[in-house]
């Protein structure tokens, strides 16, 4: 079927649109696949809007990710599944979390790795997630958070990251091998996360040689930081990143 553009009227309250989402409902409840072009014959056969609209209206479902052409789900039904609904909400409660971490954490539930990515691959076509791409992580965050929010709690969820950008929030400035020295670990290891902080901007390398939060993101990762610490630490999941 050919797209068409969507009529400005159109809202997923509206009553057409309703009743198209019921229609596609009940292709899916026959376990058929629902195609736009079956969608489309049989919502014309009861319902009564015109052509344009009929086809504008499945159009806008498709943009609002409420359909997916030659797919067996509607956004209604996505969650249906017990093993997908548990992936979304782990995503939900542990934001930032990385591709190897929910592997590691649902192969412990005897799910294999095919399975876990095709799940994955259902909650990002109908947009209940999304995916960032961070040097060699995949992060994965609910489509309602900010990109930037899920890169600090990503970096945050490592207990040496944690520490650090925690220190410099107290401190507000640090000399490289005072912070090393501060948390008593290793120059090397230290030295490797603060790279990584600093190439992604969640703190800065002053040209005195002094390190600081960004000064644009302290707000932010001070708020990031005290959601973490409300977390109890049996229910923290930590990214391990090196």
């Amino acid at each position: 079927m050919n797209q068409v553009s969507v009529i400005s009227n159109i809202s997923l309250k509206h009553p057409n649109v309703q009743g198209v989402i019921e229609i596609a409902e009940e292709i899916v409840a026959e376990n058929r696949v629902v195609t736009l072009d079956n969608l489309y014959y049989r919502a014309k056969r009861k319902l009564k809007i015109p052509r344009r609209g009929l086809k504008s209206i499945i159009q806008y479902l498709v943009n609002k990710k409420v359909l997916v052409d030659q797919s067996r789900f509607t956004r209604n039904s996505i969650l249906s599944h017990p093993l997908r609904e548990e992936i979304y909400y782990f995503i939900r409660d542990n934001l930032g979390v990385h591709l190897s971490t929910i592997r590691r954490h649902f192969q412990s539930e005897n799910t294999g790795t095919g399975q876990l990515v095709w799940h994955l691959d259902m909650l990002l076509k109908f947009n209940y997630v999304k995916s960032i791409k961070l040097k060699n992580y995949l992060l994965f965050l609910p489509k309602d958070i900010d990109d930037e929010a899920g890169i600090i709690y990503f970096f945050l969820r490592d207990d040496l990251n944690f520490r650090i950008v925690k220190l410099l929030l107290e401190k507000k400035e640090l000399k490289r091998a005072d912070i090393y020295k501060n948390l008593a670990e290793s120059r090397e290891l230290v030295y490797y996360h603060l790279n990584n902080l600093i190439d992604d901007k969640v703190i800065e390398l002053k040209e005195d040689k002094f390190v600081c939060i960004n000064p644009k993101k302290v707000l932010l990762i001070e708020s990031i930081i005290k959601d973490l610490e409300n977390i109890s630490k049996d229910k923290l999941i930590t990214n391990k990143l090196k």
